[in-house]
């Protein structure tokens, strides 16, 4: 059967409004109303990309709240606990909360749970362990939004919780004291797709006014531009659409990414064989440097990952950056065996004649 294809007209009026405003080519406008960017002010923050386009991030639920509430931890000297993700979205989502509290001066630790020791969320007995470690306030960060019974629980030992996450809400809420997720259902925040380190920076944005409001911190406050490296990595490697905030996200963190002096991240791009920062793209972050980082969550401990990103010493984060490199070969090779067995499998039965396969 042969089949047609149709190329999808688009109104004429529109497309020319977008040629004559932006000064760009007929099929360049087509292509742009075909997808829905059918107006100057759509189609020109696609093309721009500038940060000053960025969502209101006050209208993210309970954010100015969530943001109140760890100003007053600091103040009062409380520990307070990052409990983060094992993949990539996870561990920079850590990564920006730990930096910029670290710098208000808070007390403040962070926790990747081990994939298979721990699984996914949280648990009762690391929460058992926190409190009993001194731990006052929990941050997690993407998770918690499903975790309704473990938050319970903390809440019950007196250990109360901030969720920064970016999950789908469940049936229930958990009890905790502050919620920011663009997907709840009165969260008047325009942009539900952002990975959770794109929540988790949008919050900073909102902590950041907080504190300049508050004038309890008395240093330079950093400029959050300085973050989009590793905010556009996460939101890559979790491969949410390259859209609206996450599109913003990217493009300016890939430019910051050029000019990086992260110890961590040089190493991992030595590793990965790229030898000029301006070479890294999206494409890049995803088949080379993300699977690396990643390959220690899923076979290994998640932490080095996080580790190797925050290294402040270059000879130290490269050894760290081979080792992880050396995971993730040995993970390649894990998934050819299973494949290879799979395979073999299949071609010694009968499966192929009695059952449908893909």
């Amino acid at each position: 059967m042969k089949h047609k294809w149709e190329i999808l007209k688009p109104q004429k009026s529109k497309v020319n409004s977008l040629v004559k405003t932006l000064g760009i080519s007929n099929t360049v406008a087509t292509v742009l109303v075909n997808r829905g960017l059918d107006t100057v002010e759509s189609a020109s923050g696609f093309l721009q990309g500038k940060l000053k386009s960025l969502p209101d991030p006050f209208l993210l639920k309970d954010a100015e709240k969530a943001a109140g509430i760890i100003i007053k931890n600091i103040k009062a000297k409380k520990k307070i606990v990052i409990y983060g993700d094992y993949d990539v979205d996870g561990i920079t989502s850590t990564i920006v909360m730990y930096n910029f509290l670290s710098f208000l001066g808070a007390q403040v630790d962070y926790y990747i749970p081990h994939r298979l020791e721990d699984g996914y969320g949280l648990n009762t007995y690391t929460l058992e362990e926190i409190a009993t470690n001194g731990g006052e306030l929990v941050i997690t960060v993407d998770c918690g939004i499903t975790s309704i019974e473990e938050i319970k629980y903390a809440k019950d030992m007196g250990l109360y919780t901030i969720i920064v996450d970016h999950h789908h809400v469940g049936e229930g809420i958990p009890e905790a004291i502050a919620i920011v997720n663009p997907h709840q259902e009165d969260c008047k925040y325009p942009f539900k797709d952002m990975a959770a380190v794109g929540v988790a920076f949008s919050f900073l944005m909102v902590l950041k006014k907080v504190v300049e409001k508050d004038g309890f911190f008395k240093g330079n406050i950093p400029n959050l531009v300085e973050y989009l490296d590793i905010v556009s990595m996460g939101t890559v490697a979790d491969m949410v659409p390259l859209l609206e905030s996450n599109r913003i996200f990217v493009k300016h963190g890939l430019l910051q990414m050029q000019k990086n002096k992260r110890p961590g991240l040089l190493a991992l791009a030595n590793i990965c064989g790229i030898k000029n920062l301006k070479e890294i793209t999206p494409s890049i972050i995803s088949y080379k440097m993300a699977p690396r980082l990643n390959a220690a969550g899923r076979i290994g401990n998640a932490i080095k990952g996080l580790e190797l990103i925050i290294s402040k010493d270059y000879d130290l984060a490269l050894k760290m950056a081979e080792e992880l490199n050396l995971t993730n070969e040995y993970r390649q090779q894990l998934e050819a065996d299973i494949f290879d067995q799979a395979i073999s499998k299949i071609e010694n039965s009968d499966i192929l004649e009695t059952k449908s396969s893909i």
